[in-house]
């Protein structure tokens, strides 16, 4: 039964007789004691509760559909982020209910976030605030289809980090500790302020902005070089206010500057939730305690910067909305460039990322500086940010 079920919605049908075989006949995660208490734990919409609890206890009853869930629930929350395989947007059989279900499977995971929690010994309340996350997903559900509740398929693949990647959620933001790549300037001081340098072979156009390796040759496009030989640093420096690169080569006497990181580095690479409230004091502190945290916990590796790679580090912002935590943000980081598509923020503004920018809504600040920016020919880009008040 669950091999046809899955071959008819175009799901791959590995061990799908062994998960038939030991399908128990109540799934925990369908059940309501379970749901109230990671409901909850997800910070999802309580006038919500008694419906999902409702679809929950259909899904455990008809068969095929609680196969379904038992062997998306291995494929989920039992698989490790490297090797899960996206589901579909829609189950056949389910339509706009899939949205429950994915709800639901979402839900499964956050016990491994819990045991992650006690294995590594660090505060139960960042795997909560892990979980917090998916209960800002509905409004993309929401937005795609008319206003309906549940959790696009697309939004559960991010949230296999929390259990299988040095990520954390620490206050306002998402941490990952990595090594720094390619991807990542060569950062130095002097005189107490930043100096950011291009990486060594970076491809970028004439205006200063990355370009992607696969791109056709533009007009006027230069490729950058790095190196610092211990009397000089050589290479392309950042407008970091902006976040381009100069198109002219430049030297600066080693003797000047200091040395703060560069690719190969240990760094936090940010990732920012949805929900708002984004102001400079939560950030500072969300920064200040995830170093903490990491300085405690993972002191075998020196945390040299903080960082993200987003379309909120969008310049472009400075002038739609001056005023606004994302504004400041920026203003109180340096940016560097960074590849982008071009369609920056598309999604996590509007819930869709399609060019029909007349039937986009204006209902906010945010959603018509985003499509002013658009009809005004300027990109929205995904630079890159270095949070200066890391450093004090």
């Amino acid at each position: 039964m669950l091999k046809e079920f899955l071959i008819s919605n175009y799901l791959p049908v590995d061990d799908a007789d062994v998960l038939e075989q030991n399908c128990p006949e109540q799934l925990f995660f369908l059940q309501e004691e379970f749901i109230r208490k990671y409901y909850a734990i997800a910070r999802l919409p309580q006038e919500q509760l008694d419906m999902v609890i409702q679809k929950a206890a259909a899904f455990n009853e008809k068969k095929e559909i609680r196969l379904l869930c038992w062997y998306m629930y291995h494929k989920f929350s039992k698989t490790h982020i490297k090797k899960y395989q996206p589901f579909p947007e829609f189950i056949f059989q389910l339509g706009y209910d899939s949205g429950i279900l994915y709800l639901l499977i979402g839900l499964s995971v956050i016990p491994e976030y819990e045991a992650r929690a006690e294995r590594e010994k660090f505060p139960m309340r960042y795997a909560h605030d892990a979980a917090s996350r998916f209960g800002t997903f509905p409004t993309y559900f929401a937005q795609a289809f008319d206003g309906r509740f549940g959790i696009r398929a697309r939004s559960l693949h991010f949230m296999l980090h929390f259990k299988d990647s040095l990520m954390y959620r620490i206050g306002r933001f998402d941490f990952i500790l990595e090594q720094a790549g390619n991807n990542f300037p060569h950062v130095y001081s002097r005189n107490g302020e930043f100096v950011l340098f291009c990486g060594d072979n970076w491809r970028m156009d004439s205006s200063g902005e990355r370009l992607y390796p696969h791109v056709e040759p533009q007009q006027g496009e230069f490729v950058t070089c790095f190196s610092d030989d211990g009397n000089s640093v050589r290479g392309f420096l950042i407008n970091q206010d902006r976040g381009f690169a100069q198109s002219v080569e430049t030297v600066i006497p080693r003797s000047e500057l200091e040395h703060i990181a560069s690719p190969g580095d240990w760094v936090l690479h940010v990732h920012i939730p949805a929900g708002g409230k984004m102001t400079p004091d939560i950030c500072r502190s969300s920064c200040l305690e995830a170093l903490e945290f990491f300085v405690e916990h993972h002191p075998e590796f020196p945390v040299k910067a903080i960082f993200t790679v987003s379309w909120i580090a969008n310049d472009a912002w400075l002038d739609y909305i001056p005023n606004s935590n994302m504004a400041a943000l920026i203003r109180s980081s340096a940016l560097f460039p960074s590849p982008h598509s071009n369609n920056g923020g598309l999604y996590f503004v509007f819930g869709r990322d399609d060019s029909d920018f007349a039937s986009y809504p204006r209902t906010n600040s945010l959603e018509r500086a985003v499509l002013d920016c658009i009809a005004d020919g300027r990109p929205l880009r995904f630079p890159g940010m270095i949070f200066r008040f890391f450093f004090g």
